[in-house]
């Protein structure tokens, strides 16, 4: 079953941030004519989830993306899809920590049904996240990506929704570059990603990391260039203060190239 575009862009930087080995795609649920998005086995959770972590941690999670807010009926859908999981891999409930496996719908908005407690779905502690009050043991949780807080961790979730205007890519990308919670290496293998084509994204968020990696190769050529001058005045016998001056560089730097 081929992806959908929205639906292509939140596996895909979920494979990226995780891994390809992390999640299992389109699993066939049987005597349905219905597929689940997304299956992943998460035991310690990575920086992906931010705040979300207590939420997801040592159980299946069992991912359905939706570009709008989902209707009553995929909700059913979402429950019977649930289920199957958890009859599954009812196995992996005699461990200890192992819990029932939850079912996340990502979504871009949030129905007002949804929000104002319809169905049985109360409010998180969490802004944005909707939890479905049922006591079947498997969960269901609905994650309104753009509702989430402007706060550390979920900046790779807020980015999952395709931007509506050029003004969200540039959030979007600012935000997961300034983002304390979020690893180097996974803002690095993200904006990578997007600039190669392997995470859909817009011409805006093509062209912001493209720009991003042309200028982090000035800074280098110019860094190298300041260092080069350096050594070049040390061999004149130039005093480390004057070279400081004329190179811009700290006088730990000069020092260490004078070595």
């Amino acid at each position: 079953m081929p992806y959908r575009k929205h639906e292509h862009r939140v596996i895909a930087l979920l494979q990226t941030a995780l891994g390809p080995a992390a999640l299992e795609s389109e699993v066939a649920v049987p005597r349905a004519s219905q597929s689940i998005d997304a299956r992943l086995v998460i035991d310690e959770p990575t920086d992906l989830w931010g705040p979300l972590a207590p939420l997801v941690a040592h159980r299946t999670v069992v991912i359905e993306h939706e570009s709008r807010g989902p209707s009553r009926m995929k909700l059913h859908s979402a429950v019977a899809k649930v289920c199957w999981i958890a009859v599954d891999e009812r196995r992996r409930f005699r461990g200890p920590d192992r819990r029932h496996p939850l079912l996340l719908i990502l979504s871009a908005d949030c129905p007002r049904w949804v929000a104002s407690g319809g169905h049985g779905f109360v409010a998180g502690a969490l802004p944005g996240v909707y939890r479905l009050g049922w006591q079947l043991g498997p969960e269901l949780a609905l994650v309104h990506l753009r509702g989430l807080p402007e706060a550390p961790g979920l900046s790779l979730l807020k980015l999952m929704p395709t931007p509506r205007d050029p003004e969200e890519a540039e959030a979007g990308i600012q935000r997961l570059k300034e983002d304390p919670a979020v690893l180097q290496s996974t803002k690095e293998r993200i904006l990578e990603a997007i600039m190669n084509h392997q995470i859909p994204a817009t011409s805006r968020e093509h062209w912001i990391t493209v720009e991003e990696v042309r200028n982090e190769g000035r800074e280098e050529g110019q860094d190298a260039a300041r260092r080069a001058l350096a050594r070049k005045l040390l061999t004149r016998g130039t005093a480390i203060a004057e070279v400081c001056e004329l190179t811009e560089l700290t006088e730990a730097q000069v020092r260490e190239l004078s070595h």
